[in-house]
């Protein structure tokens, strides 16, 4: 009996196998399906073992195969070299848009004089005597403070109220005074857009995003229908959003508002071209809860594509499904306590349209110290990525 299911089994195994010709889940390959990959390199300071991590960028992208690829976290020149000649040779334009700080992005002033008068009028009328108390300001001018406007207030209040305490003239100076925005990695972005495809009239648009540290940007264009005919013009923006680090010191009130306003500028840009499917692509800070193990982790960004109808089909899954973390305790590199999945590709509708996602990028090497005879695992990234496939279909 045995023999039977064994041979029913292999008939059925290679009708399957004539009928589909890919590994992609069960997808048909051709011209309405297309392949988008994500991978946050993550090659900086943050981690240890940047040299040995930078030397297996060949290695590890010799992975990716498919038609679209989005590679964040790669900041120095040597390594934006071998990662597009790696790409270039597997068959992919790769689109890598230099910034820098040659031209100064400048912080507006947070008060005006006008926003300021009704402040400076009452500390000049009550706080000039010589038997002023250090805390008149405070204590006669509050009121004329809480009008302020919440931008302009926040500036003064920075140093909390003791910092508005005494001659507060120079305090209101730098409120009312520009400041010059410096970026980390002389302003260059580290986002590499490569594809296999057409891209419309071969433009990409790079759109910087209301950044501190980092610059972070999206970098977009269009897929015309005759690369993808079937799917119909495609917009693909590959970017990422700020990591929260040390205490916040931009111009948004938080890293959490940070990061709001940089999911709105990427909808905004997805909304400027008028096509049949929008995919945005990269590193989003966080997730929702999904399956049955992963938590909920700085939710904001995510929560508020999904607020817009924007899907993401590597969380649509039942509770009871394990959801494979794109980064994870047990990746040496990584010294997160809990899964999670920042990573993702997301699409602003699923009509008539299928899906399968994977992770990819799985990595581990090994380095061998031969004078002190010891060996350490690493990971070129305490990320992993994610690939999905969409096929149009009829229904």
């Amino acid at each position: 009996m045995k023999s039977f299911h064994l041979v029913v089994f292999l008939v059925f195994v290679s009708l399957f196998s004539l009928g589909c010709d890919n590994d992609l889940g069960g997808f048909t390959k051709g011209d309405k399906t297309l392949s988008l990959t994500t991978f946050n390199m993550n090659l900086t300071d943050d981690l240890p073992l940047y040299e040995e991590r930078s030397k297996k960028i060949e290695t590890v992208l010799l992975e990716a195969d498919s038609d679209i690829v989005c590679i964040q976290g790669v900041f120095t020149s040597d390594d934006v070299k071998e990662v597009k000649k790696t790409l270039n040779e597997k068959g992919y334009g790769v689109n890598h848009s230099i910034t820098d700080n040659k031209e100064p992005e400048i912080i507006p002033p947070s008060c005006s004089q006008n926003d300021l008068a009704p402040v400076m009028s009452c500390y000049m009328s009550n706080c000039l005597t010589e038997d002023a108390d250090p805390t008149c300001v405070v204590t006669n001018c509050w009121g004329e403070m809480l009008a302020l406007p919440a931008e302009c207030r926040n500036c003064l209040l920075g140093e909390g109220i003791g910092g508005i305490t005494g001659d507060i003239t120079d305090l209101l100076g730098n409120c009312t005074q520009e400041n010059e925005i410096i970026y980390e990695n002389d302003g260059r972005n580290g986002v590499i857009l490569a594809t296999k495809l057409h891209f419309e009239s071969g433009v990409y648009k790079l759109e910087k995003l209301s950044s501190t540290g980092t610059l972070q940007v999206a970098v977009a264009a269009v897929i015309s229908d005759e690369s993808k005919e079937g799917l119909g013009d495609i917009h693909v923006i590959c970017t990422g959003l700020s990591k929260e680090k040390e205490e916040y010191e931009g111009i948004n009130e938080s890293w959490a508002q940070e990061q709001l306003l940089q999911v709105q500028e990427i909808m905004d840009l997805a909304q400027s071209k008028d096509v049949d499917l929008t995919v945005v692509m990269g590193d989003l800070q966080g997730n929702v809860e999904g399956g049955e193990n992963i938590l909920e982790n700085n939710p904001g960004p995510i929560s508020l594509f999904e607020a817009d109808g924007w899907y993401d089909p590597y969380f649509d899954v039942d509770e009871d499904d394990h959801i494979e973390c794109t980064v994870c305790p047990d990746n040496p590199m990584s010294q997160a306590k809990k899964e999670s999945v920042p990573d993702h590709i997301i699409f602003n509708t699923k009509t008539n349209l299928e899906f399968f996602s994977e992770r990819v990028f799985l990595n581990r090497f090994t380095l061998v110290d031969e004078e002190n005879k010891t060996t350490k695992k690493y990971s070129i990234s305490d990320h992993y990525g994610i690939r999905t496939v969409v096929t149009k279909t009829d229904r």
